[in-house]
């Protein structure tokens, strides 16, 4: 059991480093794609205005929407294979915790087995 709690507390510092790398993925994310959405909102908003009526203008605010909703489609799948990885990760981490306990636990009724055995030597002599 002890020669699993090195490997196991440096998989829980792997771990515990790809959570935080996943949340940094996960808000940077978040941010690009409410810049995204700020920036088809501007365009929405500049092509209903009366003057936008000419065609050119109109057909390139279109193709720019469409660019960026394909753009926010891309960034939505990019946040839910993060939110994905983030869950596992985090699966990990209870398994792991749960295993380092577990060997504590057996650690300390191991030491309290040592401590018995030696007092009742000590009562026996």
């Amino acid at each position: 059991m002890t020669k699993k709690k090195p490997r196991l507390m440096r998989l829980k510092k792997a771990l515990l480093t790809k959570q935080d790398v996943l949340e940094q993925r996960f808000a940077s994310y978040q941010r690009h794609l409410l810049e995204v959405q700020d920036e088809t909102g501007k365009i929405e908003s500049a092509m209903a205005r009366p003057v936008v009526m000419m065609f050119d203008v109109w057909r390139s605010g279109t193709s720019r929407i469409d660019a960026l909703r394909q753009k926010e489609s891309a960034m939505r799948h990019e946040l839910r294979t993060v939110v994905q990885e983030m869950a596992c990760v985090r699966s990990q981490l209870r398994r792991t915790d749960a295993t380092l306990d577990e060997i504590a636990s057996v650690e300390g009724r191991k030491a309290l087995l040592d401590s018995l055995s030696e007092y009742v030597a000590t009562q026996l002599d």
